[in-house]
């Protein structure tokens, strides 16, 4: 738990300097830290200790990987996620989660999932990644191999981090909205994400 504090102290620091200036970025990642070490503590008072594993490796609802309250969602199998193609886009779906229609666009090397930060759960997005990948696959970063539903997932979870975490001002914070599944950011953290964009 203290790594993923720590991490997501790092992200908003990092962040928070281009859009409200070194100075403050401070005071805002400590804030943060704070919070979300108390809903941390929080919900695991709340919830059964055998909560889902993170992506490294901790155990319990949160992980570094997820921010959803719950480790069961909604969804059984890939079979629940209907992709309906769409007029907007050559290979443009729609699909319905937890009453709401969700946009997804696939370019040849990668799946587009339009507000993804709105679906938190990891079980559910591991179980939308194999319904994209389905459809479509996506290859790795080695150009050879295959993106498999967990390293999409992790990619989508840290795309959420970032939405969570940024200030609502912040440019970047409209670009975490959507994920972008591709070869390039398979297994990167939030912080090797922007310190790529940043080179």
């Amino acid at each position: 738990m203290k790594r993923a504090i720590l991490l997501i102290t790092f992200v908003v620091l990092a962040f928070a300097c281009g859009s409200v200036g070194c100075s403050q970025a401070g005071e805002l990642a400590s804030t943060a830290a704070d919070k979300l070490s108390s809903t941390f503590e929080r919900a695991n008072d709340l919830l059964p200790s055998s909560g889902t594993e993170g992506a490294d490796g901790e155990s319990g609802p949160f992980g570094v990987g997820g921010l959803s309250l719950s480790s069961t969602g909604i969804l059984n199998s890939p079979d629940d996620v209907v992709l309906v193609p769409t007029d907007d886009y050559a290979q443009g779906y729609e699909f319905e989660y937890d009453g709401e229609q969700f946009t997804v666009y696939f370019d040849t090397y990668s799946w587009r999932v339009y507000d993804s930060y709105k679906i938190t759960n990891h079980d559910d997005i591991v179980i939308i990644c194999q319904a994209l990948i389905n459809e479509h696959p996506v290859y790795g970063s080695d150009w050879e191999s295959y993106r498999t539903p967990e390293d999409m997932a992790f990619e989508w979870e840290q795309h959420n981090i970032a939405y969570t975490m940024l200030p609502e001002d912040s440019p970047w914070r409209d670009d975490a909205k959507h994920v972008d599944l591709d070869p390039n950011d398979q297994g990167k953290t939030v912080t090797e994400m922007y310190e790529s964009r940043m080179d």
